[in-house]
């Protein structure tokens, strides 16, 4: 008796292996129903494969920009405070920020890590609503990005960047790893009128959240400087001024107004 089962060719294989042959009856539609039925297309299946696809395709763009080049002025540079940051706060979705004041009053000195900014280092949301995992990745990308250089002409190089900067978020980001080192700070403390008029220009200073974080990053930026004996004088900046009387300017307005109307309340 037979341990196992011989392998059974389907009656299909054999009607085509025998075309021709007079003594073999011809393909019905009952062998096309069965044979639908065996190798037909399954919808769990299905998804299951195009999911796959999507999966892989992921990995593939994620891998191409974590593996992409870290410029020496480049956003995407992590440090120290970054991780710090996504480990107390995690990384809130770019709109959050934008759009909630409250969030945006609440950010750290140097703003979010946002999703947006790790989305652009390889780093997806999948990983990202993890904060463990998020940090791990930080952490990671710390230690294999090159390390900041003293440029040849680091004034030059710096100012065209920020020239080429239209977000006051990546004006923070270029900013923030430059004040871990010594020539870094200095040379930040000597672009003040670059920092501070690619701040103006990207941010145009349309909405007052904008024009208030604007305001919070220079004051944050000038005291930092000075806590390392630098400069960052703001005080003698006429864009500076502008921006402190529109919005002591407006504030003082609302008190106004507020203290009209309980006046008038009483």
């Amino acid at each position: 008796m037979l341990r196992e089962q011989p392998y059974q060719v389907s009656r299909l294989v054999l009607d085509l292996d025998a075309i021709d042959c007079p003594g073999v009856r011809p393909y019905s539609l009952q062998d096309e129903i069965e044979q639908r039925d065996l190798w037909g297309t399954n919808p769990e299946m299905d998804a299951l494969f195009q999911r796959m696809v999507r999966v892989k395709e992921e990995i593939r763009v994620s891998k191409m920009k974590w593996q992409a080049e870290v410029r020496q002025y480049d956003p995407k540079r992590i440090t120290e405070r970054d991780v710090l940051a996504v480990a107390f706060f995690g990384a809130p979705h770019d709109s959050d920020v934008t759009g909630n004041a409250q969030v945006a009053a609440q950010a750290p000195p140097l703003g979010y890590v946002t999703r947006g900014l790790l989305d652009s280092m390889g780093v997806t949301d999948r990983i990202a609503d993890d904060v463990h995992h998020t940090v791990h990745m930080l952490l990671r990308r710390l230690r294999e990005q090159p390390s900041l250089t003293v440029p040849s002409e680091p004034f030059r190089e710096f100012a065209d960047t920020l020239g080429k900067t239209e977000d006051v978020a990546l004006v923070e980001r270029i900013v923030a790893p430059l004040l871990q080192t010594g020539w870094g700070r200095a040379m930040v403390s000597r672009c003040r009128d670059e920092i501070v008029g690619a701040c103006v220009r990207a941010n145009r200073l349309v909405l007052d959240d904008g024009a208030w974080r604007v305001y919070r990053f220079l004051k944050s930026l000038s005291a930092g400087l000075a806590a390392n004996g630098l400069k960052f004088d703001l005080a003698s900046s006429a864009a500076v001024r502008q921006l402190e009387d529109r919005l002591f300017g407006q504030h003082l307005g609302l008190l106004r107004g507020q203290h009209g109307v309980l006046g008038l309340q009483q």
